[in-house]
């Protein structure tokens, strides 16, 4: 914060007479700076998602999906790209299937005495 603080007030013009103009060009300077420091979201404002069935596995070709992507990003190679789809392709297929053996083995676990325990209490 200090930081931030310190560059904004070494860049920041109060010399403009012009209320308008003096705006302008310091609000470009604090965010500026802001963008410097903090960086920049995407937007994207996330909606809140189970995970309860997400594992290691998962996990894992998620992250090496993504360093796939990355990889095509740079690089706009045909092949790169069509590497990124296989690569997504897998990941829809483990998620489907993770998710398929979690509610899978919830439903089996409703029909003991513990499962419907735990879902009383719920």
């Amino acid at each position: 914060m200090r930081e931030f603080k310190r560059r904004v007030l070494e860049d920041i013009d109060i010399g403009i007479e012009d209320a308008q103009e003096w705006w302008t060009r310091n609000a470009a300077v604090i965010r500026r700076h802001g963008k410097k420091l903090l960086g920049e979201t995407s937007g994207i404002i996330l909606e809140e998602k189970e995970s309860w069935w997400w594992s290691e596995e998962i996990e894992k070709v998620v992250k090496d999906k993504e360093k796939t992507k990355k990889r095509w990003e740079e690089s706009q190679s045909r092949e790169d790209r069509e590497m990124f789809r296989e690569k997504n392709k897998v990941v829809k297929l483990v998620v489907a299937q993770a998710k398929a053996k979690a509610y899978d083995d919830v439903y089996n676990e409703l029909g003991t005495k513990e499962g419907l325990n735990k879902m009383i209490k719920l």
